[in-house]
């Protein structure tokens, strides 16, 4: 009888008990561990008024009782330790120095605030902007569309930079895939960089504009163009990227000789390019004439703006 005891105590509370959080399973199994033990000291009793010496049966009743305290213990052991109805709260900790919650604009500032703010406001030199680019998610469903909360969002993040002016600044907007964005804890919501804006160059995230005067192609005698590629050239040259060039033009003068002059510009950066290390392989150069304009070609200011050579820097 005590080597099965023995047996069952390994079996159901060693083994069956792993799963520690069912505990209409447990309270089972200890109701049937119990009824097994008391049935068994009904047996003993009954062995020991035939035989009140036998001796053997008033050890076996002993360590029978002993099992049924330890089968108890554990019962309340589970009870305190480990079953309950309260979910288990993680701490939440954020992973970045600014960031914001679902459908909100208000950021969240954390550590490594003032390192963030002080690093970026350094890198800002003579002729460059901080972009703050804000995401948003279609989903953000709040008192605004989601873009304008994206913008709103970039705004409150602008004022964290006392160092830099509203002039050194450029606020911008980002969709992005809502698995990006967390709905229930603070999400990392920005991007930053770092952008060349002169007369002759506006610098973006995807792309990069130069300017042209009219009918001409003879651009790059301006130092900050100049300055700018220089820049381009190392940056390709060492990360093993590739450019791609596309010239435009206003609508001023046929299609065909539009198309060419746009070649042309494109043709003149790749030059230079080329003389700062870039492989010519790895420069691809095309020419959409007048066929693409980004603004009224019946003004002067709109034609400037369609005169333009679009880089790009690719992988």
């Amino acid at each position: 009888m005590l080597t099965l005891n023995i047996k069952i105590l390994k079996k159901y509370l060693i083994s069956e008990i792993r799963d520690r959080n069912n505990l209409l399973f447990f309270n089972f199994l200890t109701i049937k561990f119990l009824f097994f033990q008391i049935n068994s000291i009904f047996t003993v009793i009954s062995t020991w008024n035939h035989n009140k010496t036998n001796m053997r049966a008033i050890l076996i009743l002993a360590i029978l009782i002993l099992q049924l305290l330890l089968g108890w213990l554990l019962y309340k052991d589970q009870q305190k330790c480990c079953l309950t109805d309260e979910p288990t709260s993680i701490p939440k900790t954020l992973t970045g120095p600014i960031l914001f919650q679902w459908a909100d604009s208000e950021p969240v500032t954390g550590q490594g605030l003032s390192f963030l703010v002080d690093s970026l406001s350094g890198l800002v030199g003579e002729n460059q902007k901080l972009e703050i680019i804000a995401w948003y998610c279609a989903e953000e469903k709040g008192t605004i569309t989601p873009d304008s909360l994206a913008y709103e969002r970039a705004q409150k993040t602008r004022l964290l930079f006392k160092n830099l002016t509203d002039d050194e600044c450029i606020l911008s907007t980002k969709e992005v895939d809502c698995s990006l964005l967390d709905k229930q804890n603070e999400f990392e919501g920005l991007e930053f960089g770092i952008r060349t804006i002169t007369q002759n160059i506006i610098e973006t995230e995807n792309e990069t504009l130069i300017y042209f005067p009219s009918n001409s192609t003879d651009k790059l005698n301006a130092t900050d163009v100049e300055t700018y590629l220089d820049k381009v050239a190392l940056i390709v040259t060492t990360g093993g990227k590739k450019i791609k060039l596309t010239g435009h033009t206003d609508n001023v003068g046929p299609e065909e000789p539009n198309k060419k002059l746009g070649l042309n510009r494109a043709e003149i950066i790749k030059k230079h390019l080329i003389s700062k290390g870039v492989n010519e392989s790895d420069i691809f150069v095309d020419s959409k004439g007048e066929l693409m304009p980004v603004a009224d070609n019946n003004t002067a200011e709109g034609r400037a703006k369609n005169r333009r050579t679009v880089l790009q820097i690719i992988q």
